[in-house]
């Protein structure tokens, strides 16, 4: 399915109908925000709140988010989900719709969402081989015959390997096809070298493209056994854990990509041994 990004022009307020909006007799007066959107982070702490310490003294409460937005006639009859990656209302962490917020598009054709899934079962320096499997879902009136195009591309943009297979879609049904693509002299993803490939597959329905889809991975071969614990590549590694909240201290619970990789950045600076994760 297509993702576009659905953050923008939102309405925000707090719910006066709620039982918290008539203990504080609040007033509803909806500003524009963009998402993702910490609704608690810049309310009044107050020792006599009742969420107390478990709240950080913040108020708390039932917040509002509305949009008003524009569906074209060309989306008519496709298929159309809202998907929102967090939202939460309670303790310190956070309230409200802290995450991204995505608009997924789908033709008569498509692949279902997060249904591009890869694995890297036979793993060599020579060759390495992956497995893909694809979920397909059709809604057509008439069954249709169609091609998934899979291109394997390397981190400067090279297509490393390709397959192309054929599918009968019918319809009302969701059909699965699986790939196996062999990668030749590939680089393997490990803690020093996390070398990344892309896989990007096209769904082609009598000629035109009616779907992509795409997912990074590193290509890796992963052991577990009572004498070696975890080997990555054939190399012992030790795994250390540590709880981290995933709130970015003073901007709140707001996902930003860049505050998350630095998060991660720290971690792997303050453990010396490169194995933190």
């Amino acid at each position: 399915m297509i993702r576009q990004e659905f953050n923008s022009n939102w309405m925000f307020s707090r719910d006066v109908s709620s039982m918290m909006g008539t203990l504080y007799g609040e007033q509803n007066v909806p500003v524009e925000v963009m998402l993702p959107h910490d609704a608690m982070v810049l309310e009044e702490k107050n020792e006599n709140n009742p969420t107390g310490n478990a709240g950080a003294f913040y108020p708390g409460g039932n917040y509002l988010y509305t949009k008003t937005f524009y569906m074209p006639e060309e989306n008519i009859g496709k298929t159309i989900l809202l998907e929102f990656e967090g939202i939460y209302s309670r303790w310190y962490t956070g309230s409200g719709i802290y995450r991204p917020v995505n608009m997924l598009i789908g033709n008569e054709a498509h692949i279902k969402q997060d249904e591009l899934q890869i694995t890297t079962p036979e793993v060599d320096t020579e060759i390495s081989t992956v497995e893909t499997k694809i979920l397909v879902r059709y809604d057509g009136a008439k069954r249709v015959k169609a091609w998934l195009e899979t291109e394997i591309h390397d981190e400067d943009g090279n297509v490393a390997a390709s397959e192309k297979t054929p599918v009968t879609l019918y319809r009302g049904t969701d059909t699965v096809v699986r790939q196996r693509i062999f990668v030749y002299e590939p680089k393997l993803w490990s803690l020093e070298s996390p070398n990344l490939y892309s896989c990007r597959t096209k769904l082609v329905v009598e000629g035109e493209i009616q779907d992509t889809a795409e997912e990074r991975f590193g290509i890796r071969h992963i052991q577990i056994d009572p004498k070696y614990g975890l080997r990555l590549n054939g190399k012992s590694v030790r795994l250390r854990g540590s709880c981290i909240h995933h709130d970015n201290g003073v901007i709140g619970s707001v996902t930003l990509p860049y505050a998350e990789e630095r998060r991660v950045q720290l971690m792997k600076e303050a453990d010396s041994s490169g194995y933190f994760r």
